[in-house]
């Protein structure tokens, strides 16, 4: 997957689960800048691109999902 459609699913999938960027940026250990900067027109690190692909990847993610919490602390 390119970085254009991983950064338009990213985006479909906040809207779908009603969820921003303050969230996501929670989930990556990065500010909410740092968020709206990835999706906008930077380009995303691979450590955070291993993130977003494993909340696109669940369903319905829940705050205390062990598994993005383990991909955060690589």
């Amino acid at each position: 997957m390119t970085q254009d459609e991983l950064k338009t699913k990213i985006k479909a999938w906040l809207k779908a689960n009603n969820k921003d960027y303050a969230w996501l940026a929670d989930k990556c250990g990065v500010t909410r800048n740092t968020i709206n900067n990835y999706l906008a027109r930077k380009v995303i690190p691979e450590s955070k691109v291993e993130i977003f692909t494993s909340i696109l990847q669940s369903d319905s993610l829940q705050e205390d999902d062990t598994q993005t919490q383990q991909v955060v602390t690589r």
